[in-house]
């Protein structure tokens, strides 16, 4: 079984009254679901991983139904791991991420005109962040970032310094986040709830629904990211569970929607983050593959490079992705011009980029990294 090099989603045979140190070993990756239909105490999942060169520590995820949330419930040292905490009503899915060691870590750049110059890790991060999401930049000088575990938004400037926070209480799970152009600030939140605040950040309005759904101006929970039209004064919301886009108006009036399941080009599975360029296409991205859209919805191409979340710098025009321990950029014309990746990287999330070529980014280990690269 060949491994990703920085996660695998692992989906694991259960064991059904199992013998003490009995292991099933997966013989497949990527999405098999396990129900346990009964069990004792003794039951327990057995999981195992090829190991990546240089990689000891390893961080052990899981989710127990379609809509849960990743949890970290261990960190171990080697390629194997029991999870004795089962309840014979579940099924599991797991995923298994290398820890690294931040004084080994090692970074690969493709020629590509660009170097980078400098990056950093802004520790002051970590005990303030639970499970980060989205990140957006206002005037060019605040980081506003979806804190998802504490369910609020917090505010820094460039350089982790924490100015504020706010939407405790309101907020559930919030995932992604955009300013439009009057300095509004629109949260996707996994409630089934998109949130409009005020410049001062204040709640002016919200909409959704209470129960997950499918119709028009429906949400099926676990929303992922939000991006803002400008030039029409709409926002492209990622419906992940439905497989699908819905657009609003700012005041949450049901416009257009579009998409279906599948693997055709056009089609999604999952679908995370969404953009919207400065010449109107409209970006959707999912674990393994990129679609752009027109500003109505209508295909026009792909390229076969996944994404988590997206970016684009209307100053420079460039465009930021993350993925499984990768940063990629792009240029207007949708061409790679830069791809950044780290041994030892948590699950990349959130990702945005001020005028002055600075990119930011957070992961699952609620760490936020700064980055500064510069044209050859």
């Amino acid at each position: 079984m060949k491994m990703n090099k920085f996660t695998a989603i692992l989906s694991i045979c259960a064991v059904l009254s199992c013998k003490k140190d009995e292991v099933v070993t997966p013989s497949e990756i990527n999405g098999i679901q396990t129900k346990i239909s009964k069990g004792t105490s003794d039951s327990f999942i057995g999981i195992g991983w090829d190991t990546i060169k240089g990689e000891k520590q390893y961080s052990i995820w899981r989710k127990e139904n379609t809509s849960a949330e990743y949890l970290k419930i261990a960190q171990v040292y080697g390629d194997t791991f029991q999870d004795n905490s089962v309840k014979s009503i579940n099924w599991y899915q797991y995923k298994v991420i290398p820890v690294g060691n931040s004084n080994q870590k090692r970074i690969s750049i493709p020629d590509s005109g660009y170097k980078l110059l400098a990056y950093e890790k802004i520790d002051k991060f970590s005990d303030i962040l639970s499970d980060p999401f989205g990140i957006t930049i206002k005037k060019n000088k605040y980081l506003y970032i979806a804190d998802k575990g504490n369910g609020k938004i917090v505010v820094y400037d460039f350089t982790g310094n924490k100015l504020k926070e706010f939407g405790k209480g309101t907020l559930t799970f919030p995932r992604g986040l955009d300013f439009d152009k009057n300095g509004f600030l629109y949260v996707a939140d996994s409630n089934n709830k998109i949130y409009k605040f005020d410049s001062l950040d204040n709640l002016v309005t919200s909409w959704g629904n209470l129960n997950n759904g499918q119709g028009d101006g429906e949400f099926n929970g676990a929303m992922r990211d939000i991006a803002i039209d400008q030039n029409n004064n709409n926002l492209i919301i990622v419906d992940h569970n439905n497989d699908r886009i819905q657009v609003f108006d700012f005041t949450g009036n049901f416009i257009r929607k579009w998409g279906s399941k599948g693997e055709g080009d056009d089609q999604f599975n999952y679908p995370w983050g969404s953009e919207v360029m400065a010449n109107g296409d409209i970006i959707v991205s999912q674990l393994y593959k990129t679609i752009f859209f027109s500003n109505t919805g209508i295909y026009k191409s792909n390229i076969k490079e996944g994404a988590n979340f997206i970016y684009q710098n209307m100053e420079t025009g460039n465009f930021y992705t993350t993925n499984i321990g990768v940063i990629r950029v792009y240029d207007k014309t949708y061409r790679k011009i830069a791809q950044f990746s780290f041994s030892g990287w948590d699950y990349l999330m959130g990702i945005a980029a001020d005028n002055e070529g600075n990119i930011y980014v957070n992961d699952y280990s609620n760490d936020l990294y700064k980055f500064s690269i510069k044209q050859n």
